[in-house]
């Protein structure tokens, strides 16, 4: 009898670990979430080097006109509609030429963000430093954001 309850626990603690991993893949596979960039919402060109913050290797999350105002320089300095976007802007430092910039916020079931950051590089020999940002949807104000950074040739 008490191998009987024994088996049967453990057969069901498998299949509730089971049931919980895969929840949570579904759960990442869900919560992607698409990011508007300058480009797209406000007519800008080439922000990777339009747009102009003083950091290096590293990255701000500005929640304000005010901050955006006195940190953010450059060609295009859009209005941006901060009571609707966070703006998450950095700076980084490449070895070769780069061809273009790509974003994916990951949002898991406990409302943890990670984005990433994938810089695409070209054959060129040029070393440039680049700024890269999305528009987030705006959050409460002690949101944080993990940001990793990837460079594919």
């Amino acid at each position: 009898m008490k191998r009987g309850i024994i088996l049967i626990s453990f057969f069901l603690s498998i299949f509730a670990c089971d049931k919980e991993d895969k929840e949570d893949k579904e759960c990442m596979l869900l919560m992607y979430v698409p990011l508007p960039s300058l480009e797209e919402v406000y007519g800008c060109t080439d922000t990777r080097y339009a747009l102009h913050i003083d950091l290096q290797e590293t990255h701000e999350l500005i929640r304000t006109k005010r901050t955006y105002d006195e940190k953010v320089t450059g060609s295009c300095h859009p209005a941006i509609d901060f009571e609707k976007y966070d703006l998450l802007i950095g700076r980084k430092g490449l070895k070769s030429g780069n061809h273009s910039i790509t974003y994916e916020l990951k949002k898991s079931c406990t409302g943890e963000e990670r984005l990433v950051v994938t810089f695409h590089q070209d054959i060129s020999a040029v070393a440039t430093t680049v700024t890269y940002h999305v528009l987030l949807p705006k959050a409460d104000s002690n949101r944080t954001i993990a940001v990793e950074t990837k460079i594919v040739y």
